[in-house]
């Protein structure tokens, strides 16, 4: 699991793919991906307060 604090005190847990990397950092477009399913979730690193693996 995958769980992200944004800055304004909300968080959300995102399960992402088992074979994939669990989360990256895009420096060119300055966001975090989350490979889930066919695509990635994708959040503005100016939104994510922290972002950490959570091993289940």
């Amino acid at each position: 699991m995958v769980e992200i604090q944004f800055i304004d005190g909300t968080s959300e847990t995102i399960e992402p793919m088992p074979e994939r990397e669990p989360y990256s950092y895009d420096c060119k477009c300055e966001l975090f991906k989350i490979p889930v399913e066919n695509h990635y979730a994708m959040f503005p690193r100016e939104f994510v307060k922290s972002i950490r693996y959570i091993e289940v």
